[in-house]
């Protein structure tokens, strides 16, 4: 039917069910991962440190981050922010904004 009055769309997308991640390599919160990624095929997500400056990016449905900047050495521990950006295969433009947490 037609939403009369007030609507609400809830978008799924964020991260897996954790808001840390700890690049240790026991396979356990790894890696940053955007949930149904495959539906934004030409996603943005862009990864930023606490001072606002850009610490890695990626461009796709099939990447994730694993606490390495863009000169592929370790980033510190600490709160990390992330903008996504993409276009969903229905047509619609999304963004969402959230932090993560980096643990070694």
């Amino acid at each position: 039917g037609i939403c009369k009055g007030y609507c609400s769309v809830y978008i799924t997308l964020g991260v897996l069910p954790f808001d840390a991640i700890s690049p240790n390599g026991d396979g356990m919160n790894d890696e940053l991962v955007i949930r149904d990624l495959e539906r934004y095929p030409d996603a943005i997500v862009k990864v930023f440190n606490r001072w606002g400056q850009l610490v890695y990016t990626w461009v796709g449905s099939d990447k994730s981050w694993k606490g390495i900047g863009i000169d592929g050495k370790d980033l510190p521990e600490g709160v990390y922010f992330y903008v996504f950006e993409g276009k969903g295969v229905d047509g619609y433009h999304y963004d969402k904004k959230a932090s993560v947490t980096l643990l070694r």
